[in-house]
């Protein structure tokens, strides 16, 4: 889907170059400058964008990604979840709170996301100021600095973490994966939601 006016809404394809876009998959998104929304192919250097599937998003400066709560003011921002995503100013992840003024941050949910400069990764409370950081809900995220990452709580300064919903990560040095309660400090972590497989080591 591309090329549209307002509201393009892909959730397999590619949607890009847009001059108003709005994705929402249970409340309302509008009035943003020019999105570019994704959940499975590669969207990219986009001007503006809002992203929101639960609550609304509105007048965001640039790129705001949010599943339920408000992100706003970021730099730079990039988008993407099945490809790569690299080489962005300035980006904020949050799924549930609010998550702003992160140094550098990558989001990628299928593919790999590498070599980020600081990233906040919260899908309901608030993570911050960790030194690397790489999100990936399907495929595989290694070789971070360190990562926060939770499903329902806070989970912070750990040593290094991967993060799949849909695969096996494993081979981390410290993980902490949770989408229920909270897990912490183990050696090494996989998590699948799709496989009905957890493994900790």
């Amino acid at each position: 889907m591309e090329g549209v006016g307002r509201a393009a809404v892909d959730t397999e394809g590619l949607v890009k170059g847009v001059g108003s876009a709005a994705l929402d998959t249970g409340g309302l998104v509008e009035g943003v400058e020019s999105a570019a929304l994704d959940t499975e192919g590669l969207m990219e250097g986009v001007g503006r964008a809002a992203l929101d599937t639960e609550g609304l998003e509105e007048k965001v400066g640039r790129a705001a990604l949010d599943m339920g709560g408000l992100v706003e003011e970021v730099g730079s921002a990039v988008l993407d979840t099945e490809g790569l995503v690299e080489e962005v100013g300035r980006a904020a992840l949050d799924t549930e709170g609010l998550m702003e003024g992160v140094g550098s941050a990558v989001l990628d949910t299928e593919g790999l996301v590498e070599e980020v400069g600081r990233a906040a990764l919260d899908t309901e409370g608030l993570v911050e100021e960790v030194g690397r950081a790489a999100l990936d809900t399907e495929g595989l995220v290694e070789g971070v600095g360190r990562v926060a990452l939770d499903r329902e709580g806070l989970v912070e300064e750990v040593g290094r973490a991967a993060l799949d919903m849909e695969g096996l990560v494993e081979g981390v040095g410290s993980a902490a994966l949770d989408t229920g309660e909270l897990v912490e400090g183990v050696g090494r972590a996989a998590l699948a939601t799709g496989c009905e497989k957890v493994a900790s080591f």
